[in-house]
Parts: structure tokens; C-alpha cells; sequence
């Protein structure tokens, strides 16, 4: 009987451990977090959905929301997030999620604010 239990933990621990591979953020919608901006008073004005025209291959992101303000990215990695982000101007990546700083339209508090709230976003399985 031992032996089987030795054999039986190995394999429901990976099974846990494989479940939980997804990970719940990968999955915030850009439009979401425009929508907790306008919620929070930044401004956004000028909403668009871009996703179309921007995220077409072999671009890596996965939805693409734009405002006067700001953009907001998401990615299908994280790797693709930096990466994006490395060469933007002024971005802020939160693990799957880039915030892309339009020249004019936020201060820097309201800039600040922005990517406090989108690193304390989460979403659930």
C-alpha cells in the first residue's frame, strides 16, 4: 500500500502544479483597464479599439486599445510585453500589459496612478 501512495503523490502534485500553468493576468482586457481609468478620473478621451489593424501578424500582441492619452497593448508573453516596450518612448510593462505614454495628456501623477493600477489588476480562474 505504501508504495502505491509514493507513486500516487509525484502524480497529483504535478497535476496541481500543471493547473495552475495559466496564468489568470494573461487574460485583462485593455478595455477594462480604460474603463478603470475613466472610473479612477484619468483622463481617456478618444476611445478606440485597434486590435484589428494593429495586431495583425506578425505584430505578437493580442488586443490593442487606444486613447488621446494613452495605449494600452496586451500581449500573448510577457517576453513579447518587454520587448514591445523596449522600444517605446514612454511605457510601463505589467506582466502581459503595456501602458504606451501619449507626449501630452497625463501628468506625471496620472501617469503614476495608471501603472499602480494596472500592476494591482488581477483577474480570477
Amino acid at each position: 500500500m505504501r508504495t502505491h501512495a509514493r507513486l500516487l503523490v509525484p502524480v497529483v502534485v504535478a497535476a496541481v502544479v500543471l493547473s495552475g500553468c495559466s496564468d489568470p493576468r494573461s487574460t485583462i482586457d485593455a478595455g477594462h483597464v480604460i474603463d478603470t481609468y475613466a472610473q479612477a478620473n484619468i483622463p481617456v478621451s478618444g476611445i478606440r479599439d485597434d486590435s484589428a489593424s494593429l495586431c495583425a501578424n506578425p505584430a505578437p500582441c493580442v488586443q490593442v486599445v487606444r486613447t488621446d492619452q494613452l495605449t494600452v497593448w496586451r500581449f500573448a508573453t510577457r517576453e513579447d510585453a518587454v520587448t514591445y516596450a523596449t522600444d517605446a518612448d514612454d511605457a510601463h510593462v505589467s506582466d502581459f500589459i503595456v501602458l504606451e505614454f501619449a507626449s501630452s495628456g497625463l501628468t506625471p501623477a496620472q501617469r503614476r496612478d495608471a501603472a499602480s493600477m494596472v500592476d494591482s489588476m488581477h483577474t480570477s480562474d
